[in-house]
């Protein structure tokens, strides 16, 4: 846009010669567009603004630029939609030369500005402009040729009354249908609605007329609407106006009334017969036109029928092609003809009145012979439900009579009459007395009809049981007597059956129970039961869910074995009784019911485990059954198992039962290296089956760790009568050193050692024992450490000897007796020991799991070689050598 603008500017400054009458400058267009100089050029205009707008102005103030450069005119630009529409010129003092723009109306805005005007605030209002519309306006001043800098802005006009539509036009459709169309105008003048105003006509023919109903049309560009629902054969008149929400145009209508196209007559009025007096060959016809409204055409004939009754079964057509009469009609629209008839006939009249199509037929009895009706027509079922049976019917073939209404009676399969219903016409009051004597009834209905002689009769009997026989019985009533009955044997649809009754749930046994019910009061249909059986989701849970739904046919049955119930388990039952159509509401069981204990599971999880530390017993752990296996109120546990030792018991017990929410533990007795297998089963109202554990070694550990006193004997150790230089005898007690309770003892026998030695070092299983120092290493290595004398296997082969207590067996062992201990350098041997030494014993045990030693024991003393000598002379004697030798060592040295 302001491209654009800018161009409508340059083609101003280039074609303002030719509109310049009194310049004196020659310049042509391209000498004023290249002569201008940036210069001269006049400053923009300041503060554009719009001050006022209407749906056809815009009023425009601005302040004159604050440049130094002179300017002779303002020029205001307006353009629409990219087009420039016009150029207004303002002149300004001291020179009113004009300038106009190419391609645009130019105008001279009226008297020329002043000074003051000029050159402080100027205003200016654009008109002639189209309402709802956007337009861009720019100003700027302009001298001698040159359009200064613009300013522009954008404003909208404000939303105007419309002008009316053009070439408003009817299309007539139908009897019923008239379609509307018109052209818009030529501009929007804002949001548009469509008004229609629908004149019809006072009455046929009256060239009056009055508002029908009114039509709105939204949207500029929707030019034309369908009017139905008219009368047919009527005049219409149709009027337009638009609307915007500033206000309405001028009324636009039809030069002319629009007529329907025509359609079939509605019936003629009156029709009656009257007979002649003292004439029974003839009767005259009486009848009026149809309704004005009901006429739909130029009505231009009439037919008139009469049928003879002569029997219930056959009718006579009197007149085969009908009497025609011309629609030329008194002036209050009434006709009456006198047509022939056979005496003591019934008839029936009919007349149709025709336009360009045939009407509509209307009936009328005469009745010459009169009595009791005869049965009804086409007596059928148009449709049932499961509690109605809606039928249709027609009157009497032969009447005798003035129809007054009919009755029906509703039967069931056992000839009861489960209800009575009169139907009686409104509108026949002239005709006689509706009189029907009826018994006593489960039910008595009274309905009103109209018209019944000549009219399809409708009627839906209700409060009926569902897939139930039914006979339906209908008769006519007229103005003598109670009709022929005619009737229908219908069954209803089958139903939701109801509710079955008195649920009981009875155990059998562990397994199974038994379901009684009864069935529901009324057979609804073919009907199944579902039972619904539900389980606890625990034992003693309170929450249950769906087991299994078992189905069982045949309305009549009343009972069901159900099986594969888990034992000791809560259940509960419910049933539902249904047909195709869907099912009852269920009946539900009072409590849940719970089935019979039985012989519990195996339990869970069992295991035997080494007690730590304990090589006397064992670990038993398992856990209960399965809880759906447990069968029963577990009360306890019975332990049984075989071997050494072996001691049956009962776990337990429990009250009122095992909670089974923990491992069951119990420490069993055992000897060590010897086979276990353990039985464990649970106990309930009965025993359950045995779970068996895998064979169970019990291994053997190292041996009880005894103390040298529980060992060794102390007066033995400090007795001079069994020592001699080399050997000295030790004595213990082999009871508690070959003690088997952690297992069978595999060797045993003695460390010994000189009283000095401080190795805490000592045999931790059978390889240390077996590969102990021997004497002769134990000789060689300057009577170090400790040395085995005991041989493999000593404890069998050794003395023994039996001690003033019972309860104890001594073992006594002379160590160091063996004098060819030299020669077995890699056996173990008991070789003598130093003389006037002392020493320590260790007692050892092994089993297969270790050794285990005492604490070092005794002060066992080898006796001195010639123990009976004084040796004192001799001690001296040595000190006073060493002495003297250590005073000769040091003269050496000075020296």
């Amino acid at each position: 846009m302001d491209l654009f603008l800018g161009w409508c500017f340059m083609l101003a400054a280039f074609s303002i010669e030719s509109v310049l009458p009194t310049s004196t400058t020659e310049l042509s267009t391209t000498e004023a567009a290249t002569t201008s100089t940036p210069d001269l050029v006049p400053g923009e205009v300041n503060n554009l603004k719009t001050t006022l707008t209407t749906s056809s102005s815009l009023g425009l103030l601005w302040t004159a630029s604050t440049s130094d450069v002179p300017f002779t005119q303002y020029i205001v630009f307006t353009s629409k939609g990219g087009e420039c529409l016009r150029a207004v010129y303002i002149p300004c003092p001291p020179n009113d030369m004009i300038y106009a723009a190419a391609h645009c109306n130019s105008l001279i805005a009226g008297t020329p500005a002043t000074y003051d005007e000029c050159h402080g605030d100027m205003s200016y209002n654009v008109t002639d402009l189209d309402s709802n519309t956007d337009y861009v306006v720019s100003v700027a001043a302009g001298a001698n040729f040159t359009v200064g800098e613009k300013s522009t802005l954008t404003e909208k006009t404000n939303i105007g009354i419309p002008s009316p539509p053009k070439g408003f036009r009817a299309f007539v459709n139908s009897s019923l249908s008239v379609t509307l169309a018109w052209t818009p105008a030529v501009h929007q003048d804002g949001p548009t609605t469509y008004y229609i105003t629908i004149g019809e006509e006072t009455s046929l023919n009256s060239h009056t007329f009055q508002d029908k109903e009114y039509v709105t049309v939204g949207g500029f560009h929707n030019t034309f609407v369908l009017i139905e629902d008219l009368r047919s054969y009527w005049k219409y008149t149709f009027s337009i106006t638009v609307a915007t929400p500033v206000g309405n145009s001028s009324v636009v209508s039809l030069n002319e009334a629009v007529r329907t196209d025509e359609s079939a007559p509605g019936k003629v009025e009156n029709l009656h017969i009257d007979q002649i007096p003292d004439n029974f060959t003839r009767v005259e016809v009486f009848f009026s036109c149809p309704k004005e409204t009901e006429r739909h055409g130029d009505i231009k004939y009439y037919i008139l029928l009469y049928d003879a009754q002569v029997n219930y079964t056959h009718n006579v057509t009197e007149n085969h092609q009908g009497l025609n009469i011309s629609a030329q009609p008194e002036s209050n629209c009434n006709y009456s003809r006198v047509v022939p008839v056979t005496a003591n006939v019934n008839y029936m009249f009919s007349v149709v009145a025709h336009d360009s199509y045939a009407g509509n037929e209307t009936t009328e009895y005469h009745f010459a012979k009169v009595g009791q009706p005869g049965s009804v027509s086409d007596f059928t079922s148009t449709s049932t439900t499961s509690s109605s049976i809606s039928l249709s019917w027609k009157p009497p073939r032969f009447p005798n009579g003035f129809i007054l209404g009919y009755v029906l009676y509703v039967h069931t399969e056992d000839g009861a009459c489960q209800q009575a219903v009169h139907i009686v016409c409104t509108d026949c009051q002239s005709h006689g007395t509706f009189r029907v004597e009826d018994g006593n009834f489960s039910i008595s209905r009274n309905i009103s009809i109209q018209r019944p002689e000549t009219s399809l009769t409708n009627y839906n009997v209700t409060s009926l049981l569902s897939f139930t026989y039914y006979t339906i019985t209908a008769a006519a009533v007229n103005n003598f007597s109670i009709g022929i009955n005619t009737s229908l044997a219908i069954r209803t649809d089958i139903d939701d059956p109801a509710m079955p009754g008195n649920l009981f749930v009875t155990v059998l046994n562990a397994s199974a129970v038994e379901v009684t019910w009864t069935p529901p009061v009324h057979k609804s249909g073919p009907t199944d039961y579902t039972i619904l059986v539900q389980q606890a989701t625990g034992r003693q849970s309170s929450t249950f869910e769906n087991m299994e739904n078992v189905t069982v046919n045949g309305y009549n049955s009343s009972e069901r074995t159900i099986g594969g119930l888990w034992s000791s388990w809560r259940y509960k039952f419910s049933i539902i009784a249904s047909t195709y159509k869907g099912g009852s509401r269920p009946m539900v069981s009072e409590r849940y019911i719970t089935t019979q204990e039985s012989e519990p599971c195996e339990v869970q999880n069992l295991s035997v485990s080494s007690v730590p530390g304990n090589f006397t017993a064992v670990n038993l752990t398992w856990d209960c059954p399965k809880e759906r296996e447990r069968n029963g109120f577990i009360k306890n546990y019975t332990i049984q198992y075989s071997g050494p030792g072996a001691v049956h018991m009962v776990y337990g017990p429990y009250e009122p039962e095992d909670p089974c929410n923990a491992t069951h533990t119990a420490i069993l007795p055992v000897r060590p290296e010897h086979n276990y297998t353990f039985n464990v089963f649970a106990n309930a109202m009965y025993t359950g089956k045995t779970k068996q554990s895998n064979v169970f070694p019990a291994r053997a550990g190292k041996p009880l760790t005894k103390t040298s006193k529980e060992i060794f004997i102390s007066t033995a150790a400090q007795s001079k009568d069994v020592a001699t230089d080399t050997s000295f005898t030790v004595s213990f007690d082999s009871t508690a050193l070959l003690d088997g309770t952690n297992g069978k003892i595999i060797e045993a026998g003695i460390l010994v050692m000189k009283k000095n030695e401080k190795t805490s070092k000592r045999p931790e299983n059978m390889t240390d024992w077996d590969t102990w120092r021997n004497w002769y290493k134990w000789k060689s290595s300057g009577y170090k450490g400790s040395y085995r004398p005991t041989p493999e296997h000593y404890l069998i082969h050794a003395r023994k000897r039996r001690s003033a207590s019972t309860e104890k067996d001594f073992i006594s062992y002379s160590v160091g007796v063996d004098a060819n201990c030299d020669s077995e350098k890699d056996q173990y041997c008991n070789g003598p020991l130093e003389q006037h030494a002392i020493y320590k014993v260790v007692a050892v045990a092994c089993t297969i799991a270790g050794c285990t030693s005492t604490e070092p024991f005794g002060n066992f003393r080898t006796e001195q070689l010639g123990a009976d000598k004084n040796v004192t002379p001799w001690i001296a004697f040595g000190v006073t050598t060493a002495i003297l030798l250590s005073v000769i060592i040091i003269l050496v040295i000075y020296m």
